[in-house]
């Protein structure tokens, strides 16, 4: 599963250029990723791009009839197909993803004719679904997430490698000027599948990857072309980084929790007040 943060990230938290200590804090990042999902109710990344068709039944409570609307409460961040009932509707020409504002997920489609409605696909009494097929997650900047920092160096690469090998330097500067460009626990974009780092190599420029992540499909990719890294919203990254670096600077601590004179056990709060109130924030998008 997606990390919101990568190794790199966390250990500038705690001022480690090295540590002989990566897995049991690579591990904390996981946790921090899987809480900020678990706050949203969410089974898959949330905060990063998930590929898969997801369906809802046409029902008064989704559809508004006057802006030709249909709702659904989970952000989508590019919409690819709909299906409806058995119609398939043509994206760009039928229907359209739709949201409030240019900084607001998509959290509705919207049929483009003012002769076309929801309900003209009911033909009957039985149950009809829209299936809607694309990239799900949240980012207020889906057109910019992605940043080219690397080539394949691989000739090719094979559908089924599992290392990466980069053009140029794979700790290198990326287009912020931050280093590493690439590590672990980095989401990788290659064509059209998506890669997740699990280990990196400096001195050979390679990356140990997990392939066709976040339900893409694993793919050969020829030598030169691009990878690109996705940037997690910044609030996002840095409030995962930070609690990853809180839970690892105090692995332990259950020891120390306090037992009142009522027999109720306090341990020390385990969730940063940053992280908390960053997630409160974004569930109001």
């Amino acid at each position: 599963m997606t990390w919101y943060a990568t190794l790199a990230d966390a250990k500038s938290e705690i001022k480690a250029s090295t540590t002989t200590d990566d897995a049991a804090l690579a591990d904390k990042v996981r946790i921090a990723s899987r809480r900020a999902d678990a706050m949203f109710r969410s089974r898959r990344p949330f905060f990063a791009p998930y590929s898969e068709t997801r369906a809802w039944l046409v029902e008064p409570a989704r559809v508004d009839s006057w802006l030709r609307l249909f709702h659904f409460d989970q952000p989508l961040l590019a919409l690819s197909s709909v299906v409806v009932g058995t119609t398939t509707l043509t994206v760009g020409t039928t229907v359209e993803a739709w949201r409030r504002s240019p900084d607001r997920p998509f959290k509705a489609i919207r049929l483009m004719s003012s002769g076309n409605h929801w309900y003209q696909y009911c033909n009957n009494d039985d149950p009809v679904l829209v299936t809607i097929g694309g990239f799900w997650g949240y980012h207020p900047d889906w057109a910019n997430a992605w940043d080219s920092v690397e080539i394949v160096g691989d000739t090719p690469l094979t559908d089924t490698a599992t290392t990466l090998t980069v053009g140029t330097d794979i700790d290198g500067v990326d287009g912020w000027g931050f280093t590493p460009r690439i590590s672990r626990g980095s989401l990788l974009r290659i064509e059209d599948e998506y890669l997740e780092v699990t280990a990196t190599d400096t001195l050979l420029n390679t990356a140990t990857v997990i392939r066709g992540v976040n339900g893409t499909t694993a793919a050969a990719h020829a030598s030169a072309i691009a990878v690109e890294v996705f940037r997690v919203h910044e609030p996002v990254r840095r409030a995962v980084a930070r609690q990853a670096a809180f839970l690892y600077a105090r692995r332990g601590a259950y020891e120390s929790s306090i037992v009142s004179d009522l027999g109720v056990v306090n341990f020390p709060s385990d969730l940063l007040a940053e992280f908390r109130h960053i997630m409160m924030e974004l569930a109001y998008e």
